[in-house]
C-alpha cells in the first residue's frame, strides 16, 4: 500500500510513538507539538489529541514499559534510529577507539613508529612528529583509504554492520537509475544497505551502513547511486565502485574535529592498509617535512 503523503504520516507517527514511550515512563513530552492536521472529518487534531485518544482506547498498553514494548515489536530494543541521530564527535561516528600512542608496527619510510600527535590544522590536517620530522596527514583521505579496504573485505567476506531506519523510506528513481540499482543491489546489500523493489521504479530503503548514518538516508542513497553511475562510466567494476563511494561518503570530512585518541586510532588503521600513501582517488595522504628542510626555508642553513 502506498500513501499520498508518506512523509507527513511518517513524521506524525514518529512523534506519536516517541511521545507515548516518554509519557509511559512518567516523563514530560520531548517532542514539539505538531501543527493541527485535517483529520478528514472536518476537524483538526494535534499530537496531544491523538495521544489522548490512544490512551483512552488502549489503557492497558500504557502499563507496559518502553523496553517491553520494543521487545515485543522488534525482539530487542533497537539502537538509536537514523532519524534521531545528530552530529556527534568522531569517536562514535567513525569508531575510533584507541590509545594515545602509536604501536611500533612494521612500516615503510613515509610513516614510522613512535609518532607523537601534535594537533589538527584547518580542521582537515593531522600533525604528527617523529624525531626531526613533521608529518601532515589528510584526515579525510586517510579515513577513506581505511574504509575502502575494509569495504572490499566486507563485499568479499561479509560482516557489514547496518543501522535500521525507524521507518522504511520509499525512494522513486528514474528508469536508468533504477536499472543501476537492480544491477548493484547484491553489492549494496553486502556493504550494509537493506533496499528492495517496491513498485515499478520505487525502492524501499530500511537500513544503511553504519558509516553513513550522519546524513539523510534518502539523500545518501541517491548520492551513492550517482557515484556508482559515474565510476561505472569511468570503467570501474560494480564492487569497486560501491566500495569507493561508500568509503568517500562515510569518511571524516573537513571540519570534523578529532581528539588525540581518535587521530591516533585513525593512523593505526591506516598502518594496516595495503596502500597507505594515497586515497582511492589517487590523492596523497601523507606529506613529510624534515627539520633540515625547515631550517633551509628559514635561511638557517
Amino acid at each position: 500500500v502506498r500513501l499520498s503523503e508518506e512523509r507527513k504520516i511518517h513524521d506524525l507517527l514518529y512523534q506519536v510513538v516517541k511521545r507515548v514511550f516518554r509519557l509511559s515512563m512518567g516523563g514530560t513530552p520531548i517532542v514539539p507539538e505538531a501543527r493541527p492536521e485535517d483529520s478528514g472529518d472536518g476537524q483538526t487534531r494535534t499530537v496531544s489529541e491523538s495521544l489522548r485518544r490512544i490512551r483512552e482506547a488502549y489503557p492497558e498498553r500504557m502499563e507496559i514499559s518502553p523496553r517491553e514494548t520494543l521487545d515485543k515489536l522488534y525482539g530487542e530494543a533497537p539502537t538509536q534510529a537514523v532519524h534521531e541521530q545528530v552530529p556527534r564527535r568522531a569517536t562514535s561516528e567513525f569508531g575510533f577507539l584507541g590509545g594515545s600512542s602509536i604501536e611500533a608496527t612494521m612500516l615503510e619510510d613515509d610513516i614510522v613508529p613512535g609518532m607523537v600527535y601534535m594537533g589538527q590544522f584547518a580542521g582537515l590536517y593531522l600533525l604528527f612528529k617523529s624525531g626531526e620530522e613533521l608529518y601532515i596527514i589528510d584526515q579525510h583521505a586517510a579515513h577513506e583509504r581505511v574504509l575502502y579496504e575494509a569495504n572490499q573485505g566486507i563485499i568479499e567476506q561479509g560482516g557489514a554492520v547496518s543501522q535500521s531506519l525507524l521507518f522504511p523510506i520509499n525512494i522513486d528513481l528514474p528508469a536508468d537509475r533504477y536499472e543501476l540499482f537492480e544491477e548493484a543491489s547484491d553489492v549494496l546489500k553486502s556493504v550494509g544497505f537493506e533496499a528492495e523493489p517496491f513498485g515499478a521504479r520505487t525502492v524501499m530503503l530500511s537500513a544503511v551502513p553504519t558509516v553513513l548514518t550522519r546524513k539523510s538516508p534518502e539523500k545518501m542513497f541517491h548520492e551513492i547511486l550517482s557515484d556508482v553511475e559515474d565510476l561505472r562510466k569511468g570503467g570501474y567494476e560494480i564492487k569497486k565502485a560501491v566500495a569507493q563511494s561508500v568509503a568517500c561518503r562515510g569518511a571524516i570530512m573537513a571540519g570534523d574535529r578529532m581528539s588525540e585518541a581518535e587521530a591516533t586510532a585513525l593512523i593505526k588503521g591506516l598502518m594496516k592498509t595495503e596502500t597507505r600513501y594515497c586515497c582511492p582517488h589517487g590523492r596523497p595522504i601523507v606529506f613529510k617535512i624534515s627539520r633540515d628542510e625547515l631550517d633551509r626555508k628559514f635561511g638557517r642553513k
